[in-house]
């Protein structure tokens, strides 16, 4: 990396860094910059490149200009590593490609009637999402309290550094192992007739001990120091954003005409030290 801090120790909002005491379990003497300091400097740093940062696939730059809310999410990350994260920001109708259809009709056959007919008429569809950001975190204590600033406008998953601990409010409030995170919406064909979507992905169950050895891999590659009791807390909206004029709302689909990412973002940001 460009510089190595002398001190390691990091202080911010959602609670402190470990003490010094805790802060000796870095996993070698050259090991000096913690590495929420170095994911901070490095979100900081215009022209920051992925080789430069093992816990990201992209360059900086490159997300900062796909993420409407670039100068929150480079707040947020002076406080805790993001791994990934969605905007709800629904974009505008478009025509599905062709492909799309070939291959649904392959999966989904029984669909294949009405599919036809919005093919034939070049029907435009909407992406509706859920926000959603997947973050490191220094602490359970950390990641409780941004857990509570958000209160109930999320869904989580925390899960423990070995990957066996969870605690998860998808799956304890909705019992399920995979919850929706876009869906493909169709406009209506009929007034009053109910709109044909598709989920194209979900927030299947928890983390995992897969995830969490890749992380652990990553963070020994980033050659910094890091606290030992660091966790993977995961959070999404419970509303989907906006669904343009003229669609339907699907059945069991809870949408908002609010900036849904906006306010998860700034409930974090505002999470008290």
């Amino acid at each position: 990396f460009s510089s190595a801090s002398t001190t390691c120790p990091y202080l911010g909002p959602f609670g402190a860094m470990p003490d010094a005491a805790s802060a000796s379990h870095s996993r070698s003497p050259r090991r000096c910059e913690n590495c929420f300091e170095m994911n901070a400097r490095w979100w900081r740093t215009t022209g920051s490149r992925k080789e430069e940062n093992a816990l990201s696939d992209y360059d900086r730059d490159d997300i900062l200009k796909q993420n409407p809310l670039a100068r929150a999410l480079v707040e947020l990350n002076q406080h805790v590593i993001t791994c990934d994260s969605q905007d709800s920001q629904t974009a505008a109708p478009s025509v599905v490609q062709e492909q799309w259809y070939v291959d649904t009709f392959k999966r989904r056959s029984g669909f294949a009637k009405e599919l036809q007919k919005h093919q034939r008429r070049g029907s435009k569809v909407v992406l509706l999402q859920r926000a959603y950001v997947e973050m490191v975190c220094t602490s359970e204590e950390q990641a409780k309290v941004i857990i509570q600033s958000v209160g109930d406008q999320c869904y989580f998953v925390l899960t423990q550094r070995d990957g066996h601990q969870e605690y998860s409010s998808i799956f304890n409030e909705l019992n399920t192992d995979a919850l929706p995170l876009t869906s493909m919406i169709f406009p209506e064909r009929k007034v009053g007739q109910p709109p044909l979507f598709f989920v194209l992905t979900n927030m299947f169950r928890g983390v995992g001990e897969e995830d969490m050895a890749d992380l652990h891999r990553r963070l020994e590659e980033s050659k910094c120091s890091y606290p030992e009791a660091y966790c993977s807390l995961w959070l999404c909206t419970r509303d989907f954003g906006r669904l343009p004029a003229g669609f339907p709302k699907p059945e069991g689909f809870t949408v908002s005409n609010d900036d849904i990412t906006g306010a998860m973002y700034s409930a974090m940001l505002a999470a008290p030290e």
